[in-house]
């Protein structure tokens, strides 16, 4: 969708930049000028819209990921029957809302998310989307080298750093990220649905239930 939206909004200013051309009869020079003078919003068109659409759907991806996980964690957390070794309140706000949902199910049901094959790669995402929600995509502003370390490691799949030292991706990458975050769910679906404590409460289709 978000691939159709650029591709709408470049076709429309050629579309528009043409039909000036044409009304107002412009030739040679003078339409090579006319051409050059909408450099800019070419430029802001082909790269500058871009990021902000493409960035725009890396966070909101993560952070559709991260409050589904959070409020499931929290769920469980109000439950009265379930005795909890650590509840949520205990948990440091440090590692942010996807690494306390890990403590909290490991601590509490010994469900580990850190095992499932692409959870450091769900990390190295989120120092990404939070190079682009905190810093416009401008690596030099994140501290500790995190985001280039994240980049370096994902660059097969379409994301790298400019000239400018700002986060470079689209469409491929996105798909990704988008890919990887909703292949966490089943796996976390069979843990808890075969876990003595969570499963039969709150997955009774593992049951045959609706």
């Amino acid at each position: 969708m978000a691939q159709k939206f650029v591709a709408r909004e470049h076709e429309l200013l050629i579309k528009q930049v043409d039909d000036a051309v044409a009304a107002q009869g412009l030739h040679g020079d003078e339409k090579d000028w006319y051409y050059s003078s909408k450099d800019d919003e070419f430029d802001r068109l082909c790269n500058t819209f871009p990021r902000i659409v493409y960035g725009s759907t890396l966070v909101t991806a993560c952070s559709f990921f991260e409050s589904s996980l959070v409020d499931l964690c929290k769920a469980f957390d109000r439950d009265s029957e379930l005795v909890k070794v650590k509840p949520w309140r205990d948990l440091s706000d440090k590692g942010g809302g996807v690494k306390n949902a890990a403590d909290f199910l490991k601590a509490n049901f010994k469900i580990e998310l850190s095992r499932h094959p692409h959870w450091e790669t769900i990390i190295d995402y989120f120092k990404i989307r939070n190079c682009v929600a905190h810093a416009n995509g401008d690596v030099s502003l994140m501290r500790g080298g995190e985001v280039e370390g994240a980049v370096k490691c994902h660059e097969g799949d379409g994301i790298s750093v400019d000239v400018d030292n700002r986060l470079k991706f689209g469409l491929e990458f996105v798909s990704t990220v988008i890919d990887q975050l909703a292949a966490l769910w089943p796996r976390l679906h069979a843990a808890c649905s075969k876990d003595e404590v969570l499963g039969p409460r709150y997955w009774p289709c593992s049951l045959g239930g609706p």
